[in-house]
């Protein structure tokens, strides 16, 4: 095994990594589809858990150094830890993603007597957890003009998310070929596999955010408007913020969203798919 519970778990993981392979022709073949990942998005949510799993693993007092030590009782302490932070969906995710985490161990490592999911409840989320806060406008327009004077990947993130209501994950994927300016004045924005493997297509008519997302295509052509990760997008936003003395921003525990350009029609966008 690993050096490390987090290592034994992304081993485990891409040893089970069956990319480009269709699940139903495998599954005929005789492949355990419980013990296999078909997709790269899968593969990124059980990697996401069991680093955040280890790592609370590891800030505990005797922590288990190998897989075939974790006991269901280290994951129930895990779920409950967080009920107070997440929602009853995310614990509930959680908990599949560990048992998932649990099936791969076992195929990866099948002499060993991998068992940690077994007898583990999904407790209760503490609360209804207020989803987001939002950006005053005036704090909204500093922000703007902070990313104006920055040479950072990441400055075009706030507009993005001001002007089409774009999430994080959504600011790191878009390119230069997703926008199109309009002969009639207008701009649309296509949205590709988001959230939930979703897509959509945004029609913003202002002339001066289609202004900006037309010089946007002048200066980034068809890559990537925003050419770095989420996280880095997310981190991004928190050195903004502080540098700002937005505080209340960064110290609020779910998510932040910027007034959108929506705001016409009272809604707002949800900028950080994490904590910010």
């Amino acid at each position: 095994m690993g050096k490390s519970i987090k290592h034994q778990l992304i081993h485990a993981i891409d040893s089970n990594f069956k990319e480009g392979q269709d699940k139903h022709s495998m599954k005929r073949a005789g492949y355990e589809r419980q013990s296999t990942i078909f997709s790269f998005a899968d593969r990124k949510n059980l990697i996401d858990t069991a680093a955040g799993f280890a790592n609370w693993l590891k800030a505990q007092a005797d922590p288990p150094r190998f897989l075939y030590e974790l006991r269901p009782e280290h994951v129930q302490g895990y779920l409950s830890a967080h009920a107070g932070a997440w929602t009853g969906a995310t614990l509930k995710l959680r908990a599949s993603h560990l048992r998932k985490l649990e099936a791969l161990a076992r195929a990866t490592y099948p002499n060993s007597k991998i068992s940690f999911t077994e007898g583990v409840a999904v407790p209760a989320a503490a609360s209804a957890p207020c989803r987001t806060v939002q950006v005053s406008e005036a704090d909204y327009m500093r922000l703007l003009d902070y990313a104006d004077q920055s040479r950072s990947g990441a400055k075009y993130a706030p507009f993005l998310s001001g002007s089409c209501g774009l999430r994080v994950s959504e600011c790191a994927k878009l390119k230069g070929s997703d926008i199109s300016i309009q002969a009639d004045g207008t701009a649309t924005v296509r949205v590709v596999d988001s959230k939930g493997k979703r897509s959509r297509v945004i029609t913003l008519n202002n002339k001066d955010t289609v202004s900006r997302l037309a010089e946007i295509c002048r200066e980034r052509g068809e890559g990537r408007v925003c050419p770095v990760q989420s996280d880095s997008l997310n981190t991004y936003l928190r050195r903004a913020f502080h540098a700002l003395g937005m505080t209340e921003y960064t110290a609020h525990k779910t998510r932040v969203t910027m007034p959108c350009e929506s705001w016409r029609h009272n809604t707002t966008m949800t900028l950080a798919d994490s904590r910010v």
